[in-house]
């Protein structure tokens, strides 16, 4: 059996891939693939266990996915925990075991990605995201595959996790400013990233926390945003 890490996973999924994978899937397996009801154990004051079974004849393969989710971790790692086993029916011995914490996010935001691709209105130019977590941050990188958003708005559990979110996001963009790509400000060498932007006070409502791209500046002429009341 082979056993594959968090690093492992994060270096050999593509997000464009796992797109491309996932519609795949919907299009070609949806009549032989078999998933009954999620099953749920309590743990106690340890949480709940979720245990996500899965068979499809045509690869002659059945996976398993578990979970535990709990409100705290004593250890101080992540709320949810997720392992993914995949078993040959034929032998029904195990031929993998994957440390999947990435591997849902990325599951997960690449289904949102399938779904905006071919129900998001067309020339949509801003992409809302909900929460300000892993899968927050999955979401942010992965649907950009599909759509060419001009901003990001960001409704977190409070003003300040917002603004911490769209700083990291601000920072990520920058760092994967690409080699060679003209500003098309200054015409510098040397791509533009997202610019942040956190604007009045914090309303779930309304979604006022914004992430916004703007005409990819270089940071030669890079104008920021700052902090404003409404």
């Amino acid at each position: 059996m082979r056993i594959v890490s968090e690093a492992e996973v994060r270096r050999t999924l593509e997000p464009a891939k796992v797109i491309d994978a996932i519609e795949e899937a919907f299009r070609n397996h949806h009549q032989t693939a078999v998933a009954p009801t999620r099953l749920q154990q309590p743990l106690g004051k340890n949480g709940t266990l979720l245990l996500m079974p899965c068979y499809d004849s045509s690869y002659g393969a059945s996976g398993l996915k578990i979970v535990t989710v709990a409100e705290q971790r004593s250890s101080g790692g992540d709320r949810v925990q997720a392992t993914y086993l995949l078993l040959d029916v034929d032998s029904g011995q195990p031929e993998l075991l994957v440390a999947a914490n990435y591997f849902t996010d990325l599951r997960t935001a690449a289904t949102s990605a399938l779904a905006t691709k071919y129900l998001a209105r067309p020339g949509g130019r801003t992409l809302g995201i909900f929460g300000t977590g892993r899968q927050a941050r999955a979401h942010a990188a992965v649907v950009f595959q599909v759509m060419q958003a001009e901003r990001m708005l960001v409704c977190g559990s409070s003003r300040e996790q917002s603004q911490e979110f769209a700083r990291q996001i601000s920072a990520s963009s920058r760092r994967r400013r690409a080699a060679g790509r003209r500003c098309e400000r200054c015409g510098r060498s040397g791509a533009g990233s997202f610019r942040a932007a956190i604007a009045g006070r914090w309303s779930c409502s309304s979604i006022r926390t914004a992430v916004a791209r703007g005409p990819a500046p270089c940071s030669h002429c890079a104008v920021w945003l700052s902090a404003a009341r409404a």
